[in-house]
């Protein structure tokens, strides 16, 4: 990876990892939310158990998320740029959706070699 050499690449490169921390809590949030709440014909009260561990540890993981978007936002702030939110839904394509290849984000001026293409 190339080393930042002014501002510009300095705040596009806290936007991007605001973007993906943003991302990533999103995604363990919806998995912990989507997991089973009760016990049913498909899950015994000792097999929700085990789910009910799984879903804490989403919770744990999504919150060192948010603890890393607040860090990237302190970083913003302190070079005097305002907290970055905004991020690109990843939609129903999932990570396979244009917005992940490898065209688009070195159109998008991301610093650095060439992305790679997500499989």
């Amino acid at each position: 990876m190339s080393q930042i050499q002014d501002r510009a690449q300095l705040v596009r490169a806290l936007h991007d990892a605001a973007e993906i921390e943003q991302q990533l809590m999103c995604s363990y949030l919806y998995a912990a939310f989507s997991m089973k709440k009760d016990p049913d014909d498909g899950c015994t009260p000792a097999q929700l158990e085990y789910v009910r561990r799984w879903a804490s540890v989403l919770y744990m993981v999504a919150r060192q998320e948010m603890e890393h978007l607040s860090l990237v936002n302190g970083m913003l702030t302190a070079i005097g740029e305002p907290p970055f939110f905004s991020r690109q839904n990843i939609g129903p394509a999932g990570l396979l959706s244009p917005y992940f290849s490898a065209p688009v984000l070195a159109a998008a001026g991301h610093a650095g070699p060439e992305p790679v293409s997500l499989p």
